[in-house]
């Protein structure tokens, strides 16, 4: 039941940003993309719990071999949680280079910037405003 690999690897590709679709298509083509995994992981996990059913009504017992779909698509899904997407790594390494930014611009009320890039992480635009806040 390795048919599971694929629909893996479009989410995974969407949670890792391994692509970018162009710019007015993005939203459609980022959520087009997830649904068509997940529907896949759905038909995929119907299919495979059917032949489980009949397999297991047969001989009244089940093979090692068919928790390994199941298995493989928990583990997808536990290193979605515990591994960090790329723009949440660089917000965290960026953090100490903002925190500079944001020291040196308060020393000028109404200080701004226009789109700058610190640490990997794009702003559109930086400035001070009324209470302080960078």
């Amino acid at each position: 039941m390795l048919a599971v690999v694929p629909f893996l690897t479009l989410l995974a590709g969407m949670r890792y940003e391994w692509w970018e679709y162009p710019s007015p298509a993005d939203i459609f083509l980022d959520l087009a993309t997830v649904c068509l995994a997940i529907l896949g992981l759905i038909v995929l996990g119907v299919i495979w719990a059917v032949r489980s059913y009949r397999y297991w009504k047969r001989n009244r017992r089940l093979t090692w071999s068919s928790a390994v779909a199941p298995l493989l698509v928990v583990a997808t899904a536990a290193a979605f949680a515990l591994v960090d997407g790329p723009v949440d790594r660089d917000f965290d390494r960026a953090n100490g280079q903002m925190e500079e930014l944001a020291l040196s611009m308060l020393g000028d009320v109404g200080a701004r910037l226009g789109p700058t890039e610190i640490g990997g992480v794009r702003f559109s635009t930086v400035y001070v405003g009324n209470d302080n806040c960078v």
